[in-house]
């Protein structure tokens, strides 16, 4: 028996028919029942949360930081060139990029 493709396609019936699979649109949560999706996005919630906090806490701590390291390489700047204009005041107006002139 030679296969006929003018005849329609046959229909699985429902017990057979597997789901298609979730697409990144559809989140795996969808498979859940209700009342555990909804947990499950809580806890996704409060740890999501739980971290924002840490990285605001460790930015501020970083922001202290750079503020209180600029400082202090500022204020060494400012004492080396006093330092340097007392012994040789020519080498604050040359670049020492650039070489002496």
């Amino acid at each position: 028996p030679s296969w006929n493709s003018s005849l329609p396609p046959t229909k699985l019936p429902s017990f057979l028919a597997r789901p298609p699979p979730p697409s990144p649109e559809q989140p795996a949560l969808a498979c859940l029942p209700p009342a555990l999706a909804q947990a499950e996005l809580e806890r996704k919630l409060a740890h999501a949360d739980a971290r924002r906090v840490m990285a605001e806490e460790q930015l501020e701590g970083m922001q202290k930081y750079l503020t209180k390291s600029t400082m202090q390489y500022q204020r060494e700047i400012v004492r080396l060139r006093s330092v340097i204009g007392q012994l040789d005041p020519r080498m604050l107006k040359s670049n020492p990029l650039k070489g002496t002139r």
